[in-house]
C-alpha cells in the first residue's frame, strides 16, 4: 500500500511539475576510522530543471561501491533519498562510516514526516557473522550538511533521528522542520571479515506532510458542537 502512495506521488509530481527556488546539494563521504576523520565529499549533479532531483551519486571505498540518491518532488511535498553499499568484504578488518547529505530540503508543511527501511538486497549475502552493518538517518533545520548528532543547548538543528538501524529495521518520525532543511543518511560496517563475502545493503528514506487524520479533524471540529448540546440539556434540566 505504502509503494502506492510513493507511486501516486511521483505520478503526481510529472503532471503537476517541481519547481524549487532553493538551491539543493547532494554529497557522500566516507571515513575508514570509525567517522574521526573524513575523505573528501563527493558532490552529486542536479538534473537539467532544477527541482531539487538528482541522479545517482557514487564512489568507493576499497572492495566496495557506495551509491546515494536523492529526489525532492516539490509539487506533490514528496522527497526520496536513499544510500546503497555493496562489493566484496575482502579478509581484514574494518571501521567504515559512509554518510550521504542532501540539503535544500522543501517538502512541507509541517508536520513532516520520515520513513526509513534498512536492509540487504535479497540478491546478494548479508554480512557475515562477523561484520555488523547499521544504519541512521537525521533531519536538520538550515543547510549544512553531514549534521548527524545533537550539538546540544542553547539550540539544536536536529529536529528528527532515525537512532541505530540493524539489518531490516523500519523507522517512522514526525518533526517540524523549517524549509529549507537538510536530512543524512549513514551506514557503518564494522568488525572483521574471516573470509571474501559480498555484501549489498541499502538504506531507503521519504519524507512528506504528515497531517493529521481525517477522522481526528472531524471529531476536533465536532467538540464545540457536543459541548453545545450538553450545554444545552443542563440548561433544561435546570428549569424543568
Amino acid at each position: 500500500m505504502r509503494k502506492f502512495f510513493i507511486a501516486a506521488a511521483v505520478a503526481a509530481a510529472a503532471l503537476l511539475g517541481s519547481s524549487s527556488s532553493a538551491h539543493a546539494t547532494f554529497q557522500i563521504r566516507v571515513s575508514t576510522d570509525g567517522g574521526a576523520t573524513f575523505g573528501a565529499a563527493v558532490t552529486g549533479t542536479e538534473t537539467p530543471g532544477g527541482g531539487g532531483t538528482f541522479g545517482s551519486v557514487s564512489t568507493t571505498v576499497g572492495a566496495f561501491n557506495v551509491t546515494g540518491s536523492a529526489n525532492n518532488f516539490v509539487s506533490t511535498g514528496l522527497t526520496l533519498f536513499d544510500l546503497q553499499v555493496s562489493g566484496i568484504a575482502a579478509p581484514g578488518t574494518y571501521n567504515l562510516v559512509i554518510q550521504a547529505s542532501f540539503n535544500g530540503i522543501t517538502t512541507a508543511p509541517a508536520q513532516q514526516s520520515l520513513f526509513s527501511t534498512f536492509g540487504a538486497s535479497s540478491l546478494s549475502n548479508t554480512p557475515p557473522p562477523s561484520l555488523t552493518a547499521t544504519a541512521e538517518t537525521w533531519v536538520a533545520n538550515g543547510t549544512a550538511l553531514f549534521q548527524t548528532q545533537l550539538p546540544g543547548p542553547p539550540i539544536s538543528p536536529i529536529v528528527a533521528d532515525t537512532g541505530t538501524l540493524n539489518l531490516n529495521d523500519t523507522a517512522s518520525k514526525t518533526f517540524s522542520a523549517t524549509v529549507p532543511y537538510t536530512a543524512t543518511m549513514q551506514v557503518k560496517i564494522v568488525g572483521t571479515s574471516l573470509a571474501p563475502s559480498s555484501l549489498s545493503i541499502d538504506i531507503n528514506n521519504s519524507i512528506n506532510p504528515a497531517p493529521a487524520p481525517a477522522g481526528l479533524v472531524l471529531a476536533l471540529a465536532g467538540m464545540p458542537v457536543f459541548g453545545l448540546g450538553a450545554y444545552i440539556r443542563r440548561r433544561r434540566a435546570v428549569k424543568a
